[in-house]
């Protein structure tokens, strides 16, 4: 009986995983084809029976939130960490829809978790000074921007974001930012605007 019983369980086992498998690559053609709505519909069965299971929660936070259901996207990566407390990549996509919805306290409490275990995360970072940005705490968004250029002098996404600071803060400093950026990326169009906007009224040195 009792052998009876764990053929049926390895069977029972094997065939979820299938199922489950089946589920996650029709999810994934689906976000493909941008039919997010679809890409969750389709892994609900797997969830109703794994809700505290780490990854179905980290994949239906990201499918949510490219769905733009920022709270029920913040609810499966809140779930997620619970099983995980120490994951960035949950982590991180808590931050993003804490932004979206303009929760900027919490993508900040959110930044600096991860900043406790890893100061130098790039998109940790990042996401902090968009934070401070929009709460027009300068400062401190200047002084992190600084930080990750020292690390990465010519990434252009920390670029654009010295830029955006200077040009609130100090205009003729932005000036020169966005000459750098020409630099490494003679196409962009912030730069040139900006250039070409103020290049006659800002005195640069």
């Amino acid at each position: 009986m009792k052998k009876i019983l764990l053929i049926f369980s390895f069977s029972f086992s094997l065939l979820f995983a299938l199922s489950a498998n089946d589920a996650f690559e029709k999810s994934y053609a689906y976000e493909k084809s941008f039919k997010y709505s679809d890409a969750i519909k389709v892994l609900m069965p797997i969830y109703k029976q794994n809700k505290n299971a780490y990854f179905i929660n980290l994949r239906l936070g990201w499918l949510f939130a490219l769905n733009k259901d920022y709270p029920s996207a913040i609810k499966h990566y809140k779930k997620a960490l619970i099983t995980k407390p120490n994951s960035i990549e949950a982590h991180l996509g808590l931050i993003k829809s804490y932004l979206a919805l303009q929760q900027l306290d919490n993508a900040i409490r959110t930044a600096n978790i991860i900043l406790k275990t890893d100061k130098f995360n790039y998109y940790g970072n990042y996401y902090l000074i968009l934070a401070l940005i929009q709460k027009k705490e300068y400062n401190q968004a200047l002084k992190l921007s600084k930080k990750m250029l020292s690390l990465y002098p010519s990434d252009l996404l920390y670029l654009e974001q010295l830029a955006k600071i200077y040009a609130i803060v100090s205009p003729a400093e932005a000036i020169k930012v966005y000459r750098y950026i020409l630099i490494i990326n003679p196409n962009s169009i912030s730069a040139k605007n900006y250039i070409n906007r103020y290049k006659y009224h800002i005195r640069v040195y």
